[in-house]
């Protein structure tokens, strides 16, 4: 591979072609990844390149109440939606409801290492059998209307009455089943009676993160914001880099947008990885591997440690230094070794995503997950953030933590816990989050407009709302 030298993408009038599509004229994550103390293995690491054509969206999509009716109908009914992790049930009998839209889910542990769902309702009358986000552990299912009660396996206990029932059959008084997966810990429903099959639906992923134990993480924190603006805009914000110059300055030294790759590796699954401590593609003044040390630990608030001046003097990278780092403290702070790990995966914003509402991030240093939930209108949803730790295999776990509803005039940072969120905190989280009301207002004030799209910056985007289009059908 050629050496390419960095170069102000935000300012460039004109790309390099890489495999068929123009990207940035500076440089790439590969370009990066190529001089990495571990580059991990290519076949994690490569582009899964789908991208290349302009791209417009009808604004309507956006805000249209038939439209959002459409999506409750054929895409929200149809998909993979994350509904919890499993540290929310942690034994037998464990029981957690989960709403979406007109969806009631019961999220059961029926064995030790046995997950079930249940639609939320009586099959005598359709009473609902536990309150929306309860989370509690149970003997059995209960109707508190007329008595039925439930096997954990969502079979029948007791029915009151049952001689003055001569006219159904057995199978006729279980519960109505949902289809469930899990994937490393987290837990997804299918509303479908004829759901793709989850496998074939995360196809690559979980080859792609079996490196990564997510089963052994466990959540931090967990906070909720209801956001005004349509769930689409609030995951689209994630799932491009080309903002950052703007939405996130402190960054600005230090990072790539234009060379961030963005892939596709299957139908419902995208991949985010953004280089970091490297330099700059955002502006014309790059920094020495000195510099970005100093420029990343200025963020933080404090001086770089004379080890790691000393390491860019015998002529380190600052990048490998930092990763260094973080390994250290990670052994330090949890006793877990990840010096194995693909540089990037312990210092790069890995985020992966799953159609149609699921992100998460598998940086060792910092993992959190991503969801988004519609509203009962097309203008709200919401966003939920929940931080991660990992545990050494076979450690306990701590308890789920209590979910921090965050109000829809405040702040993240108003809200937010003491402890140490991650390398996306409630700082960040505001900035994300404070152009989106405005985003909808704007596209509510061009009701026949479009939105465009990068071609491969916002790539993701256009294969998801691609996907979106073959689900409903929508010109």
């Amino acid at each position: 591979m050629s050496e390419v030298a960095p170069a102000n993408s935000y300012k460039a009038k004109e790309g390099r072609e890489i495999e068929g599509v123009t990207r940035t004229p500076g440089l790439t994550f590969q370009d990066v990844r190529i001089k990495d103390a571990n580059p991990g293995p290519d076949a994690v690491y490569k582009e899964f390149t789908v991208a290349g054509e302009s791209f417009e969206l009808p604004n309507s999509w956006y805000f249209s109440e038939d439209f959002a009716q459409q999506e409750k109908e054929k895409l929200w009914s149809q998909t993979w939606v994350f509904a919890c992790r499993v540290e929310k049930i942690p034994e037998v009998g464990s029981c957690y409801v989960h709403n979406f839209l007109d969806h009631s889910v019961l999220v059961v542990r029926s064995a030790e290492d046995e997950f079930r769902a249940f639609r939320n309702t009586c099959r005598h009358r359709g009473n609902v059998l536990r309150p929306a986000g309860s989370c509690s552990k149970i003997n059995n299912f209960f109707c508190p209307f007329h008595g039925a009660t439930w096997h954990l396996d969502g079979s029948l206990r007791t029915w009151p009455y049952e001689f003055d029932f001569p006219h159904l059959e057995e199978e006729d008084y279980g519960l109505n089943k949902i289809a469930l997966a899990e994937f490393k810990g987290f837990l997804f429903v299918n509303m479908s009676d004829n759901p793709i099959p989850f496998e074939e639906y995360v196809q690559p992923l979980r080859e792609m993160l079996s490196d990564i134990p997510m089963e052994h993480w466990f959540p931090t924190a967990h906070m909720r914001k209801r956001l005004r603006c349509n769930w689409k805009l609030a995951k689209q914000a994630f799932q491009e880099a080309i903002h950052s110059p703007v939405v996130h300055p402190q960054a600005r030294d230090f990072t790539l947008t234009g060379g961030t790759q963005i892939d596709s590796p299957g139908k419902f699954t995208r991949r985010l990885i953004n280089p970091t401590i490297v330099p700059t593609d955002q502006h014309d003044r790059v920094l020495d591997e000195a510099g970005l040390l100093e420029a990343v630990f200025k963020m933080q608030g404090i001086e770089p440690p004379q080890s790691a001046l000393d390491g860019v003097a015998s002529g380190m990278r600052a990048r490998d230094i930092m990763a260094m780092g973080a390994i250290a403290q990670i052994k330090e702070a949890t006793g877990i070794d990840v010096s194995s790990r693909a540089t990037t995966a312990i210092i790069d914003p890995n985020v992966y995503h799953i159609f149609p509402a699921f992100h998460t991030n598998v940086t060792a240093n910092g993992p959190f997950a991503m969801f988004y939930t519609p509203t009962e209108t097309p203008d709200e949803c919401y966003f939920d953030m929940i931080w991660f730790q990992e545990a050494l295999p076979g450690s306990p776990k701590p308890p789920h933590p209590e979910r921090i509803d965050v109000g829809v005039d405040q702040t993240w940072q108003e809200c937010a816990p003491d402890q140490f969120l991650g390398a996306v905190g409630a700082d960040v989280l505001d900035q994300d989050t404070e152009n989106m009301e405005g985003q909808q207002q704007g596209v509510k004030a061009t009701p026949d407009g479009v939105s465009i799209f990068a071609n491969y910056g916002e790539s993701m985007i256009i294969n998801d709302m691609k996907l979106l289009k073959e689900f409903l059908d929508a010109p």
